[in-house]
């Protein structure tokens, strides 16, 4: 009897997107954010999630470093002790809103590239949009760790100086993630088509409008944490 023929199993599209977002990492770092975005796009839904679901992992562990430092400084008495005990359930319930926090943030920041793109008249669907986020993502990951990183020397310091140190580290490292990711927003946005004309200031007002909406969905959110 003839022997049955199987097709090869078709590749996994998470495995496919996982390194493609690496492949991708590495092209932005080497100056290629054109040849990254066109990776991920090539990798569907999964080419934006996965460095977004990163970027929103590592903004809620940072968040979380940064929020229990703050707390245990506050909270110090005169010999540089912390009376209230601050228990693992409440640091693991702080880090899941501060997740879903960080994807909204994210989500928000496509849907302004989106709006930009329509009222310039480019082609542009949610999907493009948020490669574009995607994209911008990828030098913030290494930066959010970073500052992870710093974060955790907060709770060690018991004086005004070492924690104003802190801070000025923290401001430094955050510049460079701040002016990379707007980079690579904006030349993205560009990317997407052809505009009737100049992005530059419809962006820019969309992204104030989106740095208020950030505003408010990060104080709805520590006044929800207190």
């Amino acid at each position: 009897p003839a022997q049955a023929v199987y097709a090869p199993a078709a590749p996994n599209p998470f495995v496919t997107a996982l390194r493609a977002t690496w492949d991708a990492f590495l092209e932005v770092f080497a100056g290629k954010p054109g040849p990254a975005q066109s990776r991920l796009a090539a990798s569907g839904l999964w080419g934006w999630v996965i460095p977004s679901l990163l970027q929103a992992i590592i903004s809620a562990f940072f968040l979380t470093q940064l929020s229990l430092g703050f707390v245990k400084f506050v909270l110090r008495d005169a010999y540089g002790l912390v009376a209230y005990k601050i228990t693992f359930g409440q640091v693991f319930l702080a880090f899941l809103v501060f997740l879903v926090v960080s994807a909204v943030v994210l989500v928000l920041r496509g849907v302004q590239i989106l709006l930009t793109a329509r009222i310039g008249k480019a082609p542009a669907n949610f999907s493009s949009s948020m490669q574009v986020v995607a994209v911008s993502c990828l030098p913030l990951i290494p930066t959010y760790i970073l500052l992870s990183l710093v974060a955790l020397f907060m709770r060690g310091v018991s004086s005004n100086e070492g924690f104003g140190f802190i801070f000025v580290l923290l401001g430094l490292v955050m510049s460079f993630a701040v002016f990379s990711g707007e980079a690579l927003i904006y030349l993205g946005l560009n990317r997407l088509g052809r505009f009737v004309k100049s992005p530059v200031i419809m962006h820019a007002l969309l992204s104030t409008a989106w740095v208020l909406a950030v505003m408010v969905v990060y104080f709805i959110t520590f006044r929800m944490l207190n």
